[in-house]
């Protein structure tokens, strides 16, 4: 029997754990002899894995006493002639399958070792402790249990006990899954670890989380569920949220301290995931809880680039309202404006210029946008998407050139870029004059500048503290103009409500429903014909092929 203990289980347990971490083996053999010497005196060496893999699942579970540790010696003495589970577990199962699959006969090696008295003793410990159970099942789901034989196979080396932990755990990410709190509550007593895995390495909170199940995951939080536990892909619950859209998830997830910036095995952030699959108000939510707004991953994209690639324009929003760089350039030196250029996402064009997007960005390759949205209007000439970006870019161009270096500039940079907040302060705060046209060459005023830009609310704020609506820059051009010119058609609307004049003359003699036609922007066309423009009042501008 084994002498009097001279320290205490947890001690002596530690110890050995210890040494184990360190590779003392000897040491820990040591130890039993010292503790355990009738038990010991069979066993002349202790496999290292072995003993930290049991050291490990008596460690996990608190098991103090000294039959617990009695228990171990034993079943290293069992092990003696198999250095690791591995040697044991593994081969039965595969041996185990191939019979289920006819490969290999009933009378095989296989059943002759399974019935092994030795054997028998580790099978025997493993059907009372359920955690060990557990630890196998975590360790070789990746690798061996991806299918129902393996799984069969584990079932029958291991006994009931497996079963059992796969019919706990099953129910348990059942409820998970489902959003059944009670369920998930009830079987994680059984269970007895929130952490558990599935095949893929998802957690119940994982689940949850991609759900968008609130009260499950803040269960799950309060049962000590890890917030940034990692799935075989390396992503968290976070990631997960991102992925699929589940803000409120998110903001429960950050409260229980989780790492908004954590990543993947590509190098995604959750802030990644939420621009691929455009999913804004997530966007937000990380973005107002310190994400980082630039971070790279290891195909070299921002969350921008992925935004503007897969056409997320309402995730491309959000991240430029929260200071994401619209300059930054991926592994190819493209920006964010090159992708949408060559891609023809008219939107993200337009959004991107509003944010100071650098048009002559070149590329590796020495391209600047404007030449990759030619290329590709060259190679889709059926694509209409392509000829309104060039029009963008062009028009980009004439603009930057227009606007001047002085303070007086602000508004109209403010209202060009749809800065409401920025526009609102400068009119009511600091009484900019809303009909100033010194800021820029052209002569425009503010209220010219939202209008080419599309900015209604803008424009409201200016009209209401008492812009001319009907103002004209130095070549007799009215909002109105500007408008039907970019196609802004609420914005035309709001000022044909408030009084713009419809048939406007420039110095050209051509009425905004001139300007609609001759860039392409039917719907604006429409509005204005039906407002009552007059149709038929000519410009001075010949029409090519007339004298």
């Amino acid at each position: 029997m084994a002498k009097e203990s001279t320290i205490s289980f947890p001690d002596l347990l530690s110890r050995v754990a210890s040494d184990l971490e360190v590779g003392h083996a000897e040491h820990v053999r040591l130890l039993c002899e010292e503790y355990f010497p009738e038990e010991t005196r069979l066993v002349p060496n202790v496999a290292p894995p072995t003993a930290e893999f049991l050291i490990d699942v008596l460690v996990s579970r608190q098991l103090v006493t000294e039959t617990d540790l009695s228990l171990l010696v034993e079943i290293l003495v069992s092990c003696q002639r198999h250095q690791t589970l591995e040697d044991e577990v593994l081969p039965f199962a595969e041996r185990k399958a191939g019979e289920l699959k006819g490969s290999v006969k009933q009378e095989g090696p296989g059943l002759k070792r399974l019935s092994h008295p030795k054997f028998e003793k580790l099978r025997r410990y493993l059907e009372l402790t359920r955690p060990s159970v557990y630890y196998l099942y975590d360790r070789y789901r990746r690798r061996y249990l991806q299918d129902d034989t393996m799984l069969d196979a584990f079932c029958y080396v291991l006994g009931d006990t497996f079963r059992r932990y796969l019919v706990i755990s099953k129910t348990f990410f059942h409820g998970a899954r489902n959003g059944d709190c009670a369920l998930v509550e009830r079987y994680h007593e059984l269970l007895a670890n929130v952490n558990a895995k599935e095949h893929d390495g998802n957690t119940a909170l994982h689940m949850a989380a991609a759900k968008g199940h609130v009260d499950v995951a803040a269960k799950l939080l309060s049962l000590l569920a890890d917030v940034d536990i990692t799935n075989d892909f390396g992503d968290t619950p976070l990631h997960h949220t991102g992925t699929k859209g589940h803000p409120e998830v998110a903001k429960i997830l950050i409260e229980y301290a989780a790492y908004v910036n954590i990543r993947n095995e590509d190098d995604d952030t959750p802030l990644h995931c939420a621009a691929r699959t455009g999913h804004a108000s997530v966007v937000a939510v990380l973005c107002e809880n310190r994400a980082l707004r630039n971070p790279v991953n290891k195909n070299g994209d921002y969350p921008l680039h992925l935004a503007t690639e897969w056409d997320q324009f309402f995730a491309l929003r959000e991240l430029l309202r929260h200071g994401a760089d619209a300059n930054t350039t991926n592994k190819d030196q493209d920006t964010a404006l090159h992708l949408a250029a060559c891609l023809g996402h008219v939107a993200h064009v337009e959004r991107l210029l509003c944010y100071r997007a650098n048009i002559q960005a070149k590329n590796k390759f020495g391209k600047i946008p404007i030449e990759l949205a030619r290329n590709m209007k060259a190679s889709e000439p059926e694509n209409t998407a392509h000829s309104e970006t060039i029009f963008l870019l062009e028009k980009a161009e004439e603009d930057i050139e227009q606007f001047t270096p002085e303070v007086e500039s602000t508004l109209h940079f403010a209202a060009f870029y749809g800065l409401e907040t920025l526009v609102r302060n400068l009119v009511l705060k600091d009484r900019a004059n809303v009909n100033a046209q010194g800021a820029q060459k052209s002569g425009d005023s503010a209220l010219h500048a939202a209008s080419l830009g599309g900015h209604t609310s803008c424009a409201k704020i200016l009209v209401e503290n008492d812009a001319d609506i009907n103002i004209r820059n130095k070549i007799g051009d009215s909002p109105l103009h500007h408008a039907a010119a970019r196609g802004r058609t609420d914005t035309a609307f709001y000022l044909i409500q408030n009084g713009a004049d419809l048939d406007a003359l420039n110095e050209a003699g051509e009425t905004p429903l001139h300007h609609a036609g001759l860039y392409g922007h039917s719907h604006t066309a429409a509005l204005l014909v039906q407002q009552g423009a007059d149709i038929l009042i000519q410009s001075k501008v010949p029409v090519p092929g007339q004298r």
